[in-house]
């Protein structure tokens, strides 16, 4: 409100500024390398192969799948240093989603892949609710590289642009039966 005075009198005006947002926020993302879980034990089964998902031959066997497993409320895949120009992190909409790389089949012919598919929430990764489990490779032994990829909306409807990381998966060392 603007108020000019002379000797005649006061005169008044009100003026109104209308700033409009559109920045869209920032975040702080990272890659991240893990190690499929280890490996607590291990058989070997000559002249007696059964059948399991977890090895070609079916001579070794071992009891847990090759993959690296996040557990249930794991941060590391969180967003951090989120940003905005207007809003407070609290107001900010975090959607995330992780594509799975296909992983050799371990129970199929040789050559067959599987389709791991994906999965995707809202919020930080780390309120999924379950645990994730990242497949690796058991049959080549190669690492495998998945994917998460994350946008998020401010306040005033600003949605960044997204950001794709990648989470390799190092297979564990090939088990080999030596004469």
């Amino acid at each position: 409100t603007w108020t000019a005075c002379n000797i005649s009198g006061c005169e008044t005006c009100t003026q109104t500024v209308t700033i409009e947002d559109k920045e869209p926020p920032t975040f702080t993302s990272a890659p991240i390398t893990n190690c499929v879980d280890m490996l607590y034990s291990a058989t070997y089964t000559f002249g007696t192969p059964a059948p399991n998902i977890y090895n070609r031959d079916n001579l070794i066997i071992y009891s847990n799948p090759d993959g690296y497993t996040f557990s249930a409320g794991n941060k590391t895949l969180d967003l951090i240093n989120l940003a905005d120009n207007c809003c407070v992190p609290e107001n900010m909409i975090i959607n995330w989603r992780i594509d799975f790389a296909p992983t050799p089949d371990p129970a199929g012919p040789v050559g067959a892949m599987l389709n791991n598919g994906f999965i995707m929430g809202p919020g930080q990764p780390s309120g999924y609710g379950s645990d994730m489990l990242f497949p690796g490779d058991g049959v080549t032994f190669q690492p495998v590289i998945h994917t998460i990829t994350y946008t998020v909306k401010d306040c005033n409807d600003n949605t960044s642009a997204a950001k794709t990381e990648n989470i390799t998966i190092t297979p564990r060392p090939e088990i080999i039966k030596m004469n």
